[in-house]
């Protein structure tokens, strides 16, 4: 599945709503942000199952405080619109396992 930007309210609730999905939170001017991005983007291109969705923290600042974000890129792992985990800083290891718990 592609990655989805998250840039208005319809885009937020569809995030939100989803059954299995993991957001980064991540900014252009972040390099650990833009040196995981195409990372991130095969392994949701390997996991079709599960919703994969980018926010620019500068640009969507109320959903990026919707979830307390301090630093970045932050990953939030929702399962059945709940978040159940979230991830601070690039850990490929950590976030695959993490990502196999959706």
């Amino acid at each position: 599945m592609t990655v989805k930007y998250i840039f208005n309210k319809a885009h937020e609730d569809e995030a939100l709503r989803s059954e299995k999905a993991v957001i980064c939170f991540s900014a252009p001017w972040c390099v650990p942000c833009q040196t995981f991005s195409p990372t991130y983007s095969q392994i949701a291109d390997d996991n079709k199952h599960i919703h994969f969705y980018k926010v620019d923290v500068d640009e969507s600042q109320e959903f990026t405080d919707l979830f307390k974000i301090q630093s970045i890129p932050a990953f939030i792992f929702i399962k059945n619109g709940e978040k159940i985990n979230e991830i601070i800083g690039v850990n490929e290891q950590k976030f695959l396992s993490l990502l196999q718990e959706l």
